[in-house]
């Protein structure tokens, strides 16, 4: 693992020593309001919450709209040629 990775585990870990993470806590607030939360930890972006949102919380409703595979998945899927339309 490397230096940042294992830098970032340890911010989630400090964070979790002085921060309510539990599933009890979070599922009170909106999907924004975990995204806003978790993502003040420095090394959890986004799309991290979004995964953890998805599926460990069952937010049905959660599309990780910037996710690079699913915009190309999304693009293969429905023929849509970016070239084209630029």
């Amino acid at each position: 693992m490397s230096r940042a990775k294992t830098q970032y585990l340890k911010n989630v870990a400090a964070f979790s020593l002085e921060n309510d993470m539990s599933f009890d806590y979070l599922y009170e607030k909106t999907d924004q309001e975990i995204i806003d939360y978790l993502t003040t930890i420095k090394g959890v972006g986004k799309w991290t919450v979004q995964m953890i949102l998805m599926f460990p919380m069952d937010r049905l409703n959660v599309f990780p709209v910037d996710d690079l595979g699913i915009q190309q998945r999304m693009m293969n899927l429905y023929t849509i040629d970016v070239e084209k339309r630029c």
